[in-house]
């Protein structure tokens, strides 16, 4: 696994459902982490650093990604368990709700933001002229 651990999966749902979820395909958890990723990092990039955050050797850790990563994680593990349902469409919802605050920048996390080449912070700010010289009253 890339940015979880097993003691994070193990948190949130029982250590006999996960291995029951993937006793079968042996990288189901590993391949449900990285869809979890990847449906996190729209919401990431140009607010922050994915490069740093998602190392692959020395991922930069934060519980409230951690959190979200591994609701969604469970969560395709779980399905895949046909003996069992879990209702889990409120977190889900839950969790892309704070996704999409964390993209409109209502929540902020203690993550690295992006640097260009200079190393200043990228601007993430959304500006423009609004100056019109041949504007008459």
């Amino acid at each position: 696994m890339i940015y979880l651990t097993l003691e994070d999966l193990k948190t949130n749902s029982f250590e006999r459902f996960i291995e029951e979820s993937s006793e079968d395909f042996k990288e189901a958890i590993a391949l449900a982490e990285k869809r979890a990723i990847g449906i996190v990092k729209p919401y990431l990039r140009g607010r922050y650093d994915l490069a740093a955050i998602f190392h692959e050797t020395a991922p930069m850790r934060n519980q409230t990604l951690i959190e979200i990563i591994t609701c969604l994680t469970l969560s395709k593990l779980h399905r895949r368990n046909a003996a069992r349902k879990f209702a889990d469409k409120e977190e889900i919802a839950l969790v892309m709700k704070t996704l999409d605050k964390i993209n409109a920048g209502k929540i902020t996390l203690d993550l690295p933001i992006p640097m260009d080449e200079d190393g200043n912070q990228e601007s993430t700010a959304i500006w423009g002229n609004l100056r019109n010289e041949d504007f008459y009253i």
